[in-house]
């Protein structure tokens, strides 16, 4: 084929610079002969394109699948962890129990991994939810940005108090400070501690940019 392609090329060369010798004396012959190198380069383009375009597609991405058989869910990414199979979440769980507070619910509905969680909204505010990864009672003050993998809040002064992401689909990850009946639990990337007060020190690391409005989705680094 690319014989072929190369001898075509070749012919239609010598065509233009012949009608290019002749156009003087004989402008009729000279235009087809034109024409004819023309319809020549075309043909051996038409050649390669089929020879090495079409012959060499590209390759697909590959299509791998896991079977997940199960579910965790991590309070503080190092902290307390919960597995449970997938099908014993057809029901919710609600895998901590705190002096009768229970900051996380846990389900599969509609082939999704939720958890619904309660965190804390400020000094003498109600707390802040996040149900099916929809987010309510955040403070006025207080910003959000989000996509697909990760929902963060952050205070006023952009600091955040909250973090939910999916690890992996069959893995959430829970930061933040959850109220609970005489104290809080303190939950970042080294563990999840019970503290009956709000440490000075206590400092989540930004997973987005701010504002959201003017960063929507956009990751920290």
């Amino acid at each position: 084929m690319k014989v072929a392609i190369y001898g075509i090329s070749i012919l239609a060369t010598i065509l233009l610079f012949a009608g290019g010798f002749i156009y003087n004396n004989h402008k009729i012959t000279a235009v087809w002969v034109i024409f004819s190198s023309i319809v020549a380069y075309s043909l051996a383009f038409a050649l390669y394109w089929h020879d090495d375009i079409r012959s060499n597609p590209e390759l697909k991405k590959p299509t791998f699948s896991e079977i997940v058989q199960d579910v965790v869910f991590s309070l503080g990414e190092k902290g307390l962890v919960s597995v449970y199979k997938r099908d014993e979440l057809k029901e919710p769980k609600e895998p901590y129990n705190f002096g009768g507070y229970s900051p996380v619910k846990l389900y599969i509905k509609n082939n999704n991994l939720f958890a619904d969680v309660r965190i804390y909204g400020g000094s003498g505010l109600p707390p802040i939810e996040i149900k099916q990864n929809e987010l309510k009672n955040k403070p006025g003050d207080w910003d959000f940005n989000s996509n697909d993998k990760a929902l963060e809040v952050v205070d006023k002064n952009k600091n955040p108090m909250y973090q939910f992401f999916y690890k992996t689909s069959s893995h959430i990850v829970v930061n933040g400070i959850f109220p609970f009946p005489g104290g809080l639990i303190i939950a970042n990337d080294e563990g999840a501690v019970l503290n009956p007060f709000l440490p000075a020190t206590f400092k989540l690391k930004r997973i987005f940019k701010y504002p959201s409005w003017k960063c929507p989705g956009e990751y920290e680094n």
